[in-house]
């Protein structure tokens, strides 16, 4: 599922529109290491990614996996909005295939939390 919408994505973007690099940079655009070759070509990647391909699955189970190392949800917190500012494809990933897990976090009682322990 993850795959057909990073190819849909990557579909609906306009040649020509941004430099290879700028899309890399626009979060919001940008499935990075899960761009298939050809788009890689088409949107003038070369050199800008490494060679292989890595699916928006395996980066959403290797994120998962890091973050459940982070000893506070705060920590949790600050990796998930981090993941957010580089890849939103993996940060939403994250977000519909662990729902349970991650909402707290990007969420109440997280985000209250935070807010309390700011001074």
């Amino acid at each position: 599922e993850a795959e057909a919408l990073t190819a849909k994505r990557l579909e609906e973007e306009e040649e020509g529109s941004l430099s290879g690099y700028q899309w890399l940079k626009s979060p919001a655009r940008s499935s990075s290491l899960a761009t298939p070759l050809a788009a890689r070509a088409r949107l003038g990647l070369r050199g800008l990614l490494p060679g292989g391909v890595v699916s928006l699955d395996v980066q959403v189970d290797t994120a998962m996996a890091h973050l459940r190392t982070l000893p506070s949800d705060l920590l949790k917190y600050s990796y998930l909005q981090t993941l957010q500012d580089g890849s939103e494809a993996v940060y939403y990933g994250c977000l519909v295939a662990h729902t349970k897990e991650c909402m707290p976090l990007v969420y109440t009682p997280t985000v209250g939390q935070a807010c309390i322990d700011w001074h």
